[in-house]
């Protein structure tokens, strides 16, 4: 499931207004870059919390986008 938001942020990013691109693109790319590189250890040295702290961040990360996308009422 996390796999699928990655990519799903990395399409909408790819289509958004270049100042909010900039803004949360490098910031899912280190979360995405982190992600794997936990899941790739063998489960004996895995950091489940690093993991569920990944998963925070990449929730505060769509809630803040979502909120910043959606049009201000005038």
């Amino acid at each position: 499931m996390v796999d699928s938001i990655f990519k799903m942020l990395a399409s909408v990013l790819a289509i958004v207004e270049e100042k909010v691109r900039r803004k949360y693109q490098e910031k899912v790319y280190n979360l995405s870059q982190e992600w794997y590189e936990e899941k790739k250890k063998p489960l004996a040295i895995r950091d489940n919390a690093r993991i569920d702290a990944i998963k925070r961040e990449l929730r505060l990360i769509l809630d803040n986008f979502s909120a910043e996308l959606k049009p201000k009422n005038s």
